[in-house]
């Protein structure tokens, strides 16, 4: 087994399941791991007619980022999206996705989460003297 899948068993075991997460299908938090982005969740993008698409489950995301060619997070931002109609995505001029991955990225990682902004940008939390050690 190589390195990658054993962190990523680890980090499936530990953040995933641990946490009782088994709905894929809503947003959530977003982390820097070893200098590499992990979101969890985009939620749903597109679905077709008998869907739910009330509350959260009728928000998602598009995610943009620049990595570098080690796959290290650089910059990113996250662009808000709503299902409406029978699962037609559309901009969220709202930006509801953009605070909600804030709120559960500062209450599920508050030393790894990501810091978003108003406008969706994201950016690595400023490392403390423990986590630099």
């Amino acid at each position: 087994m190589s390195d990658t899948t054993a962190e990523r068993e680890y980090m499936v075991a530990t953040q995933i399941q641990a946490r009782g997460i088994r709905d894929p299908h809503v947003l959530r938090a977003m982390e820097i791991y070893k200098e590499r982005l992990i979101a969890y969740s985009l939620g749903n993008f597109a679905t077709y007619g008998r869907f739910s698409l009330g509350g959260p489950l009728g928000i998602g995301a598009v995610l943009e980022v620049v990595l570098d060619a080690e796959g290290r997070f650089h910059t990113g931002r996250i662009l808000p999206t709503r299902q409406v109609g029978e699962g037609v995505p559309e901009k969220d001029p709202d930006g509801t996705a953009i605070r909600y991955i804030r709120m559960l990225s500062e209450a599920d990682f508050p030393e790894t989460g990501v810091i978003v902004d108003a406008q969706g940008n994201i950016a690595p939390r400023p490392l403390t003297t423990a986590q630099g050690e």
